[in-house]
């Protein structure tokens, strides 16, 4: 069982449990509707058979609809992205910190505010993707984060630093940028001990925004 104890006013979390591991599933881009119809087949059943205590979503789910239903599996925290912002009415922090066990994780979607997506999204064109700047952005953001998760590039990844873990999980829907949609599993337990590994999402493909099964 996990307690959740809020300090809204600053985007603070801690999360209280008398478990002595918790899973985390982290989750990006889902991007419902606004460019695939549903959850990836796979996703939902793949959360559900991996006995996730939480679930964190770093942005563009883009509709109600897609929290309730991961709501559904696990207690969820989500944070706001670019297409939240601007295609639908979710009320989402744009940043979040979360402590567990100790360890502090923060999750953001890529970017510190929309005013800044702007000149950033300029500069992937310009340049094209540098981890490097995301990282910075969350180290920014989350001074102390002893995990720093994120999402918006499409590009999964998973560092690990002498002193934290930086992650994304990728798209967990449509528009994967180097492999197929996937999530990350997230352990974390009393002894301060963190591991992540990706959890690919397979079988499927996103053609006309809807999921076909590969032949």
């Amino acid at each position: 069982m996990l307690k959740f104890i809020e300090n809204l006013q600053v985007s603070q979390i801690s999360i209280q449990t008398d478990q002595h591991c918790v899973r985390i599933a982290v989750l990006a881009d889902t991007h419902i509707p606004d460019r695939v119809n549903d959850f990836h087949p796979n996703l939902l059943p793949a959360l559900q058979k991996s006995h996730i205590d939480l679930i964190l979503h770093c942005g563009d789910s883009t509709h109600q609809s897609v929290l309730s239903d991961l709501e559904g599996i696990a207690p969820l925290l989500a944070v706001m992205g670019n297409r939240d912002a601007f295609f639908s009415k979710l009320d989402l922090p744009f940043k979040l910190e979360i402590e567990l066990f100790g360890k502090k994780v923060g999750l953001y979607h890529g970017y510190k505010s929309i005013k800044h997506y702007f000149k950033d999204k300029l500069d992937y064109i310009l340049h094209g993707y540098h981890f490097d700047h995301f990282h910075a952005v969350g180290k920014d953001l989350f001074p102390e984060a002893d995990v720093l998760c994120f999402g918006h590039t499409h590009f999964a990844e998973i560092r690990h630093y002498p002193n934290q873990w930086v992650i994304n999980p990728g798209s967990s829907g449509p528009n994967s940028m180097n492999g197929g949609p996937s999530w990350v599993l997230l352990e974390m337990d009393e002894n301060g001990r963190v591991i992540a590994s990706f959890q690919p999402l397979g079988g499927y493909i996103c053609k006309k925004q809807q999921w076909v099964a590969l032949q």
